[in-house]
């Protein structure tokens, strides 16, 4: 069973007299002393954060008091938009970080607005009371009856389960952080955020694991060779089942392209998430070991020798790339020798021009180990790098993986900086990582009414991850749930739910249409989407495929918001061959109701 790995703590945040106020972003420290105070005199919503009517501090970082304060000033003028209107570019608010709502225009550039006093509520002022005659005394004057003082209705706050207007909209309830979010029927609910987990107690699987595991049978020959769509799964030439990984990490350059600085530098903690992700997956049973070079190796040719196409291609004027991964193997044995080394990842200098796409070239070719490069044109987008490094390893385990092709930014072998970046149960499955008591196995016509709380798979969260109904003897439907987390970096605070794979193991993967061994089951019928997150990239590569910067890394479709139409959402109900799954509830887990 996996240990309870969590990496983050909880942010707990009271924000004074007003605790549904939204959490805002770290950003650098405000100027002091203050630019002074602005009073904001009803409820407000700016962007789909709610505002307190009361006194604000406004602190400025990067930026003049002048343009902020008045009521010509930014403040001001946000705070006339409409609840849901966007800010004007390149302004954002930064949602999630420590301190008091802020809002920026870039790097070190925004101010703060920090509530220090609510807006008290007017009590009406008494009539006077006067005096009357004494008692029994003729004509007397009558005391006049005081004017009641009204009731104010207090705001209620929001909390979980409640409804909201804004999907992806944040507020907080004492130290509790919500988000809104969608659920059946398009209904809007707050929903708690929080990275505390706790274990869910779930009935015993009916089936052993082995029930689940089909055997393949595509037609031969499989392709690409050597590749495994079901268990046993063997590993290529260096990689191992079980035990240590050997990884080389250098930085290769050119005459007329030389490298700066220490290339490692580059890859920042990437090479650490890898470790943590094979650690995570494999239950510790592989584990990999890093070795770098902090100086440029120098290649013997122009970069023009070594330009590849897409998908690992060889280009007219160019070397193969058998011939380049020789070049590769001779430069880097006389600074690492590369003896019993699974795999070679490399980078290029930031600076080169000539060359744009990845390098690959399998391991065992000749006996060398894997050679792999990252292509240049991730730079310009904040590309995680260590997905593309978990990627090209488990092929080298021998999983074909690109399977489901849709959604296709679902999964560390599909595509390289989606929404998620977890290994999919079946492939777990099948390179025997899962354990017994991470997988619901069970047989169609052993499939009682029963309840299971899934963990998602992307994070580091002990538990049942996976529900498998073995359908006949080549399909099964696996049903996991999806969250952002650790291995999700790039999944929106508002996207959760729980998706329906459909594996056929008759079915071969194609590289050149949407063929795949298996699919995911649209859930709605009509198109789901949820709205834009992160903070645009301006350059071709990122334009194209729509890549925003959210939570520190490019995230490719996010600029057209979370795809929806695989994902069951709270409440929905599908049904598949007779089999009713039923989404009852989502928190930590999410609790799936199944009945034959």
């Amino acid at each position: 069973m996996r240990r309870w790995a969590l990496k983050g703590v909880l942010l707990a945040l009271v924000l004074a007299l007003v605790p549904a106020l939204k959490i805002s972003a770290d950003a650098t420290g405000p100027q002091s002393p203050a630019c002074g105070n602005y009073k904001v005199v009803r409820n407000e919503v700016i962007a789909g954060v709610k505002f307190a009517k009361g006194t604000y501090q406004i602190n400025t970082f990067g930026i003049s008091c002048a343009k902020v304060m008045g009521s010509k000033g930014l403040f001001a003028q946000f705070l006339k938009l409409k609840d849901k209107d966007p800010l004007p570019k390149p302004w954002r608010y930064l949602a999630g970080a420590v301190g008091a709502p802020k809002f920026s225009s870039g790097a070190g550039v925004g101010f703060r607005v920090q509530l220090i006093g609510a807006m008290p509520t007017k009590s009406p002022t008494p009539t006077p009371t006067a005096i009357g005659d004494p008692e029994g005394a003729v004509g007397g004057t009558p005391s006049p009856t005081p004017t009641p003082t009204p009731t104010t209705k207090p705001i209620e706050l929001p909390s979980v389960g409640s409804g909201c207007k804004v999907e992806g909209e944040t507020a907080t309830n004492g130290s509790t952080k919500l988000v809104c979010r969608n659920t059946a029927n398009n209904v809007l609910k707050y929903f708690e955020l929080t990275k505390s987990f706790t274990t869910a107690s779930n009935p015993v699987s009916p089936d052993k694991l082995a029930t689940c595991r089909l055997t393949d049978q595509r037609p031969l020959p499989h392709q690409p060779q050597g590749t495994k769509i079901t268990y046993p799964v063997n590993p290529h030439f260096g990689s191992v089942k079980s035990g240590v990984q050997k990884i080389a990490v250098v930085g290769l350059d050119f005459n007329d392209s030389p490298g700066q600085g220490n290339p490692i530098e580059i890859l920042g903690n990437n090479l650490e998430k890898a470790k943590e992700f094979f650690n995570w997956y494999s239950n510790g049973k592989v584990k990999l070991e890093f070795t770098t070079h902090d100086k440029w190796i120098r290649l013997s040719q122009p970069s023009s020798a070594f330009v590849t196409g897409e998908h690992f291609t060889s280009t007219a004027g160019a070397l193969s790339v058998p011939d380049m991964a020789k070049e590769f193997n001779s430069a880097i044995n006389k600074h690492i020798n590369l003896s019993g080394y699974t795999a070679v990842f490399f980078v290029y200098p930031k600076t080169i021009e000539k060359i744009t796409e990845n390098f690959g070239q399998a391991a065992g070719w000749e006996g060398m180990p894997a050679f792999y490069g990252f292509a240049p044109s991730y730079y310009p987008i904040e590309y995680p790098y260590w997905i593309y490094i978990i990627h090209e390893l488990l092929h080298e385990q021998g999983l074909q993986g690109h399977s489901p092709k849709t959604a296709w930014r679902f999964g560390v072998l599909l595509n390289g900086n989606g929404y998620t970046a977890g290994i999919n149960s079946w492939d777990e499955l099948a390179v025997d990582w899962l354990t017994e008591d991470e997988i619901y196995c069970v047989d169609k016509p052993n499939l009682k009414p029963v309840q299971i709380e899934l963990a998602p798979i992307e994070r580091q969260q002990s538990g049942v991850h996976t529900i498998m109904i073995k359908l006949d003897n080549h399909r099964a439907l696996v049903i996991e749930s999806h969250r952002q987390g650790d291995f999700a970096q790039g999944m929106p605070d508002y996207g959760y739910g729980v998706t329906l794979q459909l594996v056929d193991t008759k079915i071969p993967t194609t590289w050149d249409d949407d063929q795949a061994t298996s699919i995911y089951l649209k859930i709605p019928t009509y198109n789901r989407r949820g709205p834009e997150y992160g903070t645009q990239i301006n350059n071709k590569y990122a334009n194209d495929s729509g890549i925003n910067l959210y939570n520190g890394i490019g995230v490719s479709g996010a600029r057209w918001g979370l795809d929806q139409n695989y994902l069951m959402l709270e409440g929905e109900k599908f049904t598949f061959e007779g089999i009713t799954i039923e989404f009852v509830k989502s928190g930590n887990t999410d609790l799936i109701s199944l009945n034959n």
